[in-house]
């Protein structure tokens, strides 16, 4: 699937547990955006609800470094910022 976030085509995959893991040894992953080339990585495995949390959430990663705000925050502060939007069920819809 591919989206268009801020005028900029986003490319969506679903992805096994192995495949997330090359992604990031470091942890076990729902969701991986990569701004190198602009793909969203699900893990495959996850219930709709949970799946649609997770892509909200990567989508506002994306929304985040297509804006250059990314540069401004700590990975931290991204983080918190992106789980804010992944919680506000209901507001979005996809």
């Amino acid at each position: 699937m591919t989206l268009t976030v801020m005028g900029r085509r986003v490319e969506v995959k679903h992805v096994s547990q192995e495949e997330m893991k090359q992604l990031d040894k470091t942890q076990d992953l729902m969701g991986h955006f990569n701004p190198q080339d602009m793909t969203i990585h699900i893990l495959s495995t996850l219930d709709k609800e949970i799946s649609k949390r997770t892509l909200m959430h990567e989508l506002f990663h994306a929304v985040l470094a297509i804006s250059g705000l990314t540069a401004m925050l700590s990975d931290k502060q991204e983080e918190a910022v992106c789980n804010v939007i992944e919680n506000l069920d209901g507001y979005f819809s996809l």
